[in-house]
């Protein structure tokens, strides 16, 4: 079985004096194989036309993981995950102004691999 989650949220800013635009998206595909593997990627782009030498406004951040289910009725699931693969932690945001560049860079954990399980018992 193949979900194709639509993007669930899409934001459009727009100044109207200095015509800034700022774009952003998501979306998430999850694939269930019939051996008890469940594949999960989710893309987040978020773009932003305001340019400064040297800067890339245009940040994406890409997430996967691989779970597999066991125990009676799958209530049990062994997943791993890799976060911020395209190793894209820093958030920015530039303010242009007439007389003023404001460029906040907040830092994030970046990229990451986890290995978790989860049983639930009811």
């Amino acid at each position: 079985m193949i979900k194709l989650l639509p993007a669930d949220q899409v934001e459009e800013t727009r100044a109207q004096i200095r015509k800034i635009i700022s774009q952003g998206g998501e979306t998430e595909l999850i694939v269930r194989y019939p051996k008890k593997l469940v594949f999960e990627t989710s893309m987040r782009l978020q773009l932003n036309n305001q340019a400064i030498a040297g800067y890339n406004n245009n940040i994406k951040i890409w997430n996967a993981g691989l779970t597999y289910l066991f125990m009676k009725n799958d209530r049990a699931q062994l997943k791993f995950s890799a976060n911020d693969i395209l190793q894209n932690s820093v958030r920015r945001y530039v303010y242009i102004t007439e007389n003023s560049i404001r460029d906040t860079q907040t830092n994030n954990l970046g990229r990451y691999f986890l290995l978790s399980i989860f049983t639930l018992f009811c």
